[in-house]
């Protein structure tokens, strides 16, 4: 089975800004091949808005084995607005979901503003398991501690995992709605700054960059990631 998580997070996120598409060849809208008898595709969106400088909605499959549904969303360095990312990750038997809301800097005045508020989602879902080492050890330094982190062997979690992702991307709308462009140049070329070392250790070390350098090639790959999956810098 494969779900449409992916569908259902870009409706959400159409429904919620109105952003503008932007132009894709059709191979980095859609892409399927056949590897060793596995029928692998990649589908993908991205967009941008006023604040929002790109909006990328993907998802990647490996028919019989795994499908990842991924949606993040890089602000503009004219806001203080968090970076909103979420992985979903399911395997025949096991589940991996990461979502967080994260300021490009992280000081007092961004912690009371973006991620105090999170705290109550946290409570509200840090029953999901984290059964297992997630191997992203990278996302500590600039993980928030307070979004959604799940490794199960369960799959059947997937759904309330949705659900809490969806409540996480809500609270994020709501950070857009309220921002205003930053007035003070130097606050805006720290959190430039901070954009662009979020934005490399995600194009470095995400985990999905091998699998698909094996099934699509290096070249399709690197263009994909710099251009479309993490094109925020």
């Amino acid at each position: 089975m494969v779900y449409d998580y992916y569908l259902k997070l870009d409706e959400a996120m159409r429904k919620a800004f109105n952003p503008t598409p932007n132009p894709l060849r059709d191979e980095f809208l859609h892409k399927k091949v056949e590897y060793e008898g596995k029928e692998i595709e990649n589908a993908a969106m991205t967009y941008h808005t006023e604040k929002l400088k790109h909006i990328s909605v993907s998802r990647f499959v490996v028919h019989g084995v795994v499908q990842s549904h991924n949606m993040t969303v890089f602000p503009d360095n004219n806001y203080d607005i968090p970076l909103f990312g979420t992985d979903i990750v399911i395997f025949e038997k096991m589940l991996v979901v990461y979502c967080d809301v994260q300021p490009y800097v992280k000081d007092a005045e961004l912690t009371k503003k973006y991620i105090e508020p999170m705290k109550s989602l946290h409570e509200k879902y840090k029953h999901l398991p984290d059964e297992m080492p997630r191997g992203r050890e990278w996302l500590e330094s600039i993980s928030t501690g307070f979004g959604i982190s799940v490794t199960t062997m369960d799959p059947k979690y997937v759904d309330e995992c949705f659900k809490g992702v969806l409540e996480y991307f809500n609270l994020f709308v709501s950070y857009v709605k309220n921002a205003t462009p930053l007035k003070d140049e130097n606050r805006k070329k720290e959190i430039a700054e901070g954009r662009k070392r979020v934005v490399g250790l995600f194009t470095e070390n995400d985990p999905g960059y091998g699998p698909m350098k094996k099934y699509f090639g290096k070249e399709w790959t690197d263009y994909y990631f710099h251009n479309i999956l993490f094109a925020g810098e």
